[in-house]
């Protein structure tokens, strides 16, 4: 059995998930602007096995959070946020939990692994053990901005 979690934070007024680059009034009458809003498409792999390919959107600052449990004894547990440094620049800041028999021999693997990328480029998370019968665990990451 496999289990999938995506969790991300959106930003929602009344129901409504507000556009990135709109504000909103609080009910006390002040006018707040939305934070950025990010489309995080990540793609993850244990050696050559794909593991999944969710998309989401992220409000800049806030906690996006994939957890990945096959039921095998294996796990992979990806926190993130992400931030915007300078005009289309974004880190990326993570906490990255693997546990695989191909990635790890079995053994749990906690990193923190930070990127900095241009929008729209592809950035590369690789963890893990190589040799014989050993292949890393690697995430392909791509973060763009929603538009409104």
């Amino acid at each position: 059995m496999r289990t999938y979690i995506l969790l991300a934070t959106a930003v929602a007024i009344a129901g409504a998930v507000v556009p990135a680059s709109s504000a909103y009034a609080t009910p006390d009458g002040a006018t707040i602007a939305a934070r950025p809003l990010f489309e995080v498409a990540l793609t993850m792999y244990d050696g050559d096995r794909l593991i999944a390919a969710p998309r989401m959107h992220v409000v800049a600052g806030e906690q996006g959070r994939v957890v990945i449990e096959p039921g095998d004894g294996s796990h992979y547990r990806l926190a993130f946020a992400v931030t915007e440094t300078a005009p289309d620049v974004l880190n990326f800041a993570s906490t990255l939990d693997v546990r695989s028999a191909t990635a790890t021999h079995g053994a749990n693997l906690r990193v923190s692994p930070r990127l900095r990328l241009s929008v729209g480029e592809t950035g590369q998370i690789v963890v893990g053990d190589e040799g014989e019968g050993m292949a890393p665990f690697r995430a392909d990451i791509t973060i763009r901005p929603v538009v409104g």
